[in-house]
């Protein structure tokens, strides 16, 4: 993979969240965006077509609160690093063509002399974070953050990256130092080279939806909604009644009136999170075969 075109721009040159970071972001395939070019982001975009759509201004990303909290208290869990590590980090934006393909990455942190990058995380709870538990247990990171500080890796150069996860109301962070992993960053290339080979929107994959606008999924549809709003009402109906039953029954099994009613005790669960010998064991281990599920939702307008 040949490297041509890189870019180092000061924050301050390309400020995050300027119509102009936006409009550079629009025609790079970044790092925090290759989990959807690799279908393995949690949230939206979580495609390929749905990170598409977002380029091409067809879709939105919601800014959360916990987005906006990162935004603000970035400088100082970057300036705690500093501290910790004894090494400065500046914020940059990377831009580069590798093969021919744009990609590039906004790093919250880069030391060019040493050649590390800082990827920062401020999660909304802090140490009682999933994200902390991964951290401080020794677990792998998530897809969406590994794939991503992989790619920040690629266009870099870098031969280490500090993760660096702060807890804002503590003033406590965790890290990990990670490293290269060749593998993942061809993997990262080819999800995008494929991305920019479509002459316009990729295809649609499993986490996208398919718009039906033929004659006999429509009728099929609208018959749905209609017995669906008729179940809504029954049933809203059918658990008051169910309680009145239950409230005359003063507990005891009854019948009368073609009803049978009869009261009857189970076993609660069992809460494994609680059974001390399971903590730390990772069940995925133990689960079954992937079971398919179809839901069927109204759209509200």
């Amino acid at each position: 993979m040949k490297i041509t075109d890189l870019q180092f721009i000061k924050d301050s040159d390309l400020p995050q969240g300027s119509d102009e970071w936006l409009e550079t972001r629009s025609r790079y395939g970044m790092a925090s965006e290759v989990p959807a070019a690799l279908s393995k982001s949690p949230w939206m975009p979580a495609s390929p077509l749905q990170l598409w759509e977002v380029k091409n201004g067809k879709r939105e990303v919601f800014v959360t609160e916990a987005m906006k909290k990162g935004t603000k208290y970035e400088p100082i869990a970057r300036e705690a690093l500093e501290e910790n590590m004894g090494v400065s980090f500046s914020p940059v934006v990377v831009l580069c063509h590798i093969d021919g393909i744009p990609i590039g990455a906004s790093l919250d942190g880069w030391n060019g002399e040493k050649k590390i990058v800082a990827e920062i995380k401020i999660p909304m709870k802090g140490e009682d974070s999933k994200l902390w538990e991964i951290m401080t247990s020794g677990k792998d990171l998530p897809d969406q953050y590994d794939y991503q500080t992989q790619q920040q890796m690629l266009v870099t150069g870098a031969k280490q990256l500090i993760f660096w996860v702060y807890d804002i109301h503590n003033n406590s962070a965790v890290m990990q130092k990670i490293k290269p992993d060749l593998d993942k960053q061809k993997e990262i290339f080819t999800a995008w080279k494929k991305y920019y080979s479509y002459d316009g929107a990729p295809p649609a994959g499993e986490k996208d939806f398919k718009t039906r606008k033929d004659d006999e999924w429509i009728t099929l549809a609208e018959e749905w909604r209609g017995i669906h709003s008729q179940l809504d009402t029954l049933t809203t109906r059918e658990k008051e009644i169910r309680k009145q039953l239950i409230d005359l029954s003063d507990g005891s099994s009854c019948t009368g009136g073609g009803v049978r009613f009869k009261r009857s005790e189970g076993k609660g669960r069992i809460s494994y999170a609680k059974i001390p010998e399971l903590k730390g064991v990772d069940l995925e281990d133990y689960r079954g075969k992937s079971i398919i599920k179809y839901y069927i939702t109204e759209i509200k307008t």
